[in-house]
């Protein structure tokens, strides 16, 4: 197996060989602009968990039901789903209120 087909098959990360299973991204990179597209979703969906209060009461409740911590459930994919259904539920009505 080559290098790229390992990488494509182990690392969620197709852009860089800088992925790391457990801590994430590793690029040294100070600019969010820069840095893994594996991330920066996260980094989108952290967000949006902080600024969008129905979006943070329905992780809260998925965190209580199944045990979870908020970074481990917002890598689920039933929560990234429920996350563009918020965004685009933001984005037809308008911003939401804090």
């Amino acid at each position: 197996m080559s290098r790229e087909e390992y990488i494509y098959t182990v690392n969620p990360c197709y852009e860089c060989g800088c992925y790391d299973p457990d801590e994430g991204c590793s690029m040294a990179s100070v600019d969010i602009a820069y840095a893994c597209r594996q991330e920066t979703e996260t980094f989108k969906i952290k967000s949006f968990y902080y600024n969008n209060p129905d979006f943070r009461k329905y992780v809260d409740r998925y965190c209580l039901t199944y045990k979870l911590q908020v970074d481990e459930a917002l890598t689920h994919e039933i929560v990234k789903l429920t996350y563009q259904y918020y965004k685009d539920e933001e984005a037809l009505n308008g911003k939401t209120k804090k």
